[in-house]
């Protein structure tokens, strides 16, 4: 907040149903419900034709013989 006790302009303040969503995504985590790699890149598929996902790679460990 700024010395006025207003919110700053480049401060996104998430709204009571945001933060419910936010809540229950969390809990879904912590619960350990993922979604697989296939039903990520369907719901992106669903929402644009254009977006395809890579699987993470690992990096490559070094021996330290």
């Amino acid at each position: 907040m700024n010395s006025k006790g207003e919110q700053p302009d480049d401060e996104y303040v998430a709204t009571p149903e945001e933060l419910q969503i936010i809540d229950a995504a969390m809990a879904a985590i912590d619960s350990g419900e993922f979604a697989t790699d296939d039903e990520v890149e369907a719901a992106f598929a669903k929402f644009s034709s254009t977006v395809k996902l890579a699987a993470p790679q690992a990096p490559a460990l070094k021996r330290s013989d």
